[in-house]
């Protein structure tokens, strides 16, 4: 009797014990970091596995190994095509969209996009900007869409791939009505769909204003998708917080939400600014003055505008958005570090924190969320 009773403890209570001491043993996870110099937003190198420190709910998680980035690397740009994209360049331009569609057929664009429509120039500037800044050795594709169209190209080296792109449909949004809404997270999780199986080094790389008024998906459920795959999202945003006024509260906050994707999954932004007059793309940098935030057609009054105006005048999150051209920013895809670390086994996605030890000057860009045990991030 008492041998039965001593085994039923052993099973109720010992056996429990093994069990959770296995769970809790811990499991590899590798992420891709970007480490900036916050001064200067220039890529930090020469750091290793002393340098960084990675911390789980206040305690130290050991760090195996720091290494380069995998010279391989898939890149998906998700090309927002949409109305309000030919409407923020006309308006940064002071040019009537009848205007620029005119120039364009007469003077043409090289490379790439088939001229016709101010979007085309717009999504133009960026490419010819970030093509020649991503290695020879990266597979690129694209996904472009317009309203409730949408049309991909196979992956291809950068310059094959540009080419290609002219071959994909030429939508007149401007005129064509179906084509006024933006179906953003939809065509994010299509980029994410082309890369699957996910590897290590996947980007999706966004040009888009951020609005989204026609996806079936909602964010929150994309944001899990892609943190699920470890795949970065890299943001080009064109801005301009006068043309911001006159866009409606819910499609300015999915622009924020489209700055806070690339942040949790340890991607980067660049927020640029109207067009110069010689056509170059600037880093968004807050204007010097107020001018008046009231417009014809506004439905503000001049205070509530101000105060809207000033609130959309704020820099974007500097852990996320750097004042950098778009070249700029896939160079900094080539400075990331491999790191690879222990991580306790989880039922759920929980935040972490990583930093560089000893040093102000550094800022690390990385997937914020420590996913269900295993996998490549």
């Amino acid at each position: 009797m008492k041998a039965g009773l001593i085994f039923a403890v052993v099973c109720v209570v010992i056996l429990p014990c093994r069990l959770l001491f296995a769970q809790s043993q811990p499991c590899t996870m590798r992420t891709l970091v970007t480490v900036v110099d916050k001064a200067s937003t220039l890529p930090v190198d020469g750091l290793n596995e002393k340098n960084f420190q990675a911390k789980f709910k206040g305690h130290r998680l050991p760090i195996r190994s720091v290494m380069p980035a995998p010279a391989q690397r898939r890149i998906v740009f998700v090309l927002d095509l949409s109305a309000s994209m030919a409407r923020l360049y006309s308006f940064h331009t002071n040019r009537s969209l009848l205007d620029i569609d005119r120039s364009l057929a007469m003077n043409g664009l090289p490379g790439g996009l088939s001229p016709g429509y101010p979007f085309y120039h717009l999504v133009n500037l960026v490419l010819r900007d970030a093509i020649p800044a991503i290695p020879k050795s990266a597979s690129v594709a694209f996904q472009v869409f317009a309203g409730k169209h949408s049309a991909h190209s196979e992956f291809a080296a950068p310059d094959a791939a540009f080419e290609k792109l002219a071959e994909l449909p030429n939508w007149n949004v401007v005129v064509q009505g179906d084509n006024l809404n933006t179906a953003l997270w939809d065509n994010i999780d299509t980029a994410l769909r082309m890369l699957n199986p996910p590897r290590l080094g996947d980007v999706i790389a966004v040009v888009s204003d951020g609005v989204d008024n026609l996806s079936k998906l909602q964010e929150g459920s994309l944001r899990k998708e892609v943190l699920e795959a470890g795949v970065k999202v890299v943001v080009i945003m064109p801005r301009d917080p006068d043309f911001d006024l006159l866009v409606r509260p819910e499609d300015r906050a999915a622009m924020q939400d489209l700055l806070d994707l690339a942040k949790v999954t340890g991607g980067v932004a660049a927020v640029i600014g109207p067009p110069t007059s010689t056509d170059a793309l600037p880093p968004y940098r807050q204007p010097t003055h107020m001018a008046s935030g009231a417009r014809e057609g506004y439905s503000h009054d001049e205070e509530d505008a101000m105060k809207l105006r000033e609130d959309l005048l704020q820099m974007p999150d500097p852990d996320v958005a750097l004042p950098v051209h778009p070249g700029e920013l896939f160079g900094l895809l080539m400075h990331q570090y491999e790191i690879e670390l222990e991580v306790p086994v989880l039922k759920k996605p929980q935040s972490w924190h990583l930093e560089v030890a000893a040093s102000e000057s550094a800022r690390p860009m990385y997937q914020r969320y420590l996913m269900p045990c295993g996998g490549e991030k």
